[in-house]
C-alpha cells in the first residue's frame, strides 16, 4: 500500500492555486491580476506547498493506482472540505 501523502500534497497545491485565482479574478480578469497571482504563488506559505507537492509528484500515479476504500474516503472528505472553503 503506497499511502496518499503525495496525492494530498498535490491536492493542497491545486486548492492553493484555486484560492489565489478566485481572489484575483473575483472582479473579472484585469492585467494586474497576473501580478497578484504571481505574488500569491511566491508567498512563503505557498512556496512551501509548491515545494512539497513537486518533491513527490512522481509518486502520485503510484498512490492513485493503490487507493483503498478508506484512503478514498479520506481524499473525498479532504476535497469536500476544501471546496466548501472556496465557495464560502
Amino acid at each position: 500500500m503506497a499511502g496518499i501523502k503525495e496525492t494530498k500534497e498535490s491536492l493542497v497545491l491545486g486548492f492553493a492555486i484555486a484560492k489565489i485565482l478566485q481572489g484575483a479574478l473575483k472582479d473579472g480578469f484585469q492585467p494586474a491580476d497576473l501580478l497578484t497571482v504571481l505574488e500569491g504563488l511566491s508567498s512563503e506559505e505557498n512556496v512551501e506547498v509548491i515545494s512539497a507537492a513537486i518533491a513527490g509528484i512522481e509518486q502520485v500515479p503510484v498512490e492513485a493506482a493503490d487507493v483503498d476504500f478508506f484512503e478514498g474516503l479520506e481524499l473525498g472528505r479532504f476535497v469536500l472540505s476544501e471546496v466548501k472553503k472556496l465557495v464560502a
